[in-house]
C-alpha cells in the first residue's frame, strides 16, 4: 500500500524546491547581468565578423585608363581603345593615368591585351615625332614647379629655358606627353620633341646623371600660345 505522503514527497524533491530557487535565479541581479554581456559579446562578435568580410583589405579604389580592345605594336591609340575601370589604390601601377586624354593619340610600344592598364610602358613616345619637320628627337625635361608641369599638357608649344642664365636653349619645343614625379628620378617633367641640336644643348643645361651642373641650374618652360594666337597678337 502507498504511502500518503509519497507524492509530497516526491513533489518536494523534484518540483517544489526546484521551481522557487529557478525563479529566485532567474530574478537574481547578477544573472541578469551576466546573460546581458553574454548576449553583447556575441552581438560584438558577429559584427566584427561582418565588418571583417566587408571590408575592402585593398584599400580605396581609383579610376585607370585600360585598354578595351587588343592591339598590336605601332597602334595609334584613340577613344574607342580606351576606357575607365576603378582598381584598388595599391594595386595601380606606376605611370597609370586616370584620364583617356593621357594617351590618346599615343603609339604603343608593343602588344596589349584588352582590360590591361595602360602605363608609359606601354606607349613609344619617340613615334609621336614621326612627321616633325627637320632633325627632331624626343627627350625630357625636369622640373621643379608641379604645377608648371601639369600646366605644360600634351600638344603645347614650349620654350625651354636654363634656369641658371635665363638663355633659351630650345625656342619651340612640342609636348608629347607628362611625367609624373616617381617616373622622373623624383620630379615632375615633360617629353618634348625638340631638334637634336637643342636637345643638346639641354643636356648641358641640365645637367647628366641625375647630378645639376651648378647649384642653381637646370631647366624651366615657358608656354607659348598656339601658333594663330602668336600670329594675331604680332
Amino acid at each position: 500500500m502507498r504511502s500518503p505522503y509519497g507524492a509530497q514527497v516526491r513533489s518536494l524533491r523534484h518540483g517544489s524546491r526546484a521551481g522557487p530557487l529557478s525563479v529566485r535565479l532567474l530574478r537574481s541581479p547578477r544573472a541578469l547581468a551576466r546573460r546581458l554581456v553574454a548576449a553583447c559579446a556575441a552581438a560584438l562578435a558577429v559584427w566584427l565578423t561582418v565588418t571583417a568580410l566587408s571590408a575592402d583589405p585593398q584599400g580605396p579604389s581609383v579610376e585607370v585608363v585600360v585598354m578595351a580592345t587588343d592591339a598590336p605594336a605601332g597602334h595609334v591609340l584613340s577613344d574607342g581603345d580606351l576606357r575607365i575601370q576603378p582598381m584598388p589604390e595599391s594595386l595601380v601601377p606606376g605611370g597609370a593615368a586616370g584620364t583617356p586624354g593621357r594617351w590618346r593619340g599615343h603609339v604603343l610600344s608593343g602588344p596589349v591585351r584588352a582590360g590591361a592598364v595602360l602605363t608609359d610602358n606601354d606607349v613609344n613616345l619617340a613615334a609621336l615625332a614621326r612627321g616633325q619637320p627637320g632633325d627632331v628627337v624626343v627627350t625630357h625635361v625636369e622640373l621643379r614647379s608641379a604645377s608648371l608641369a601639369r600646366a605644360a599638357t600634351p600638344g603645347s608649344r614650349v620654350a625651354v629655358v636654363a634656369s641658371a642664365d635665363g638663355e633659351i636653349v630650345a625656342d619651340d619645343a612640342l609636348v608629347l606627353a607628362q611625367s609624373s614625379a616617381d617616373e622622373a628620378r623624383g620630379s615632375p617633367g615633360v617629353f618634348v620633341a625638340v631638334p637634336s641640336s637643342a636637345a643638346r644643348r639641354m643636356a648641358v643645361a641640365g645637367g647628366s646623371g641625375g647630378q645639376l651642373a651648378s647649384p642653381g641650374s637646370g631647366l624651366t618652360l615657358l608656354l607659348l600660345p598656339p601658333p594663330d594666337e602668336a600670329g594675331a597678337s604680332g
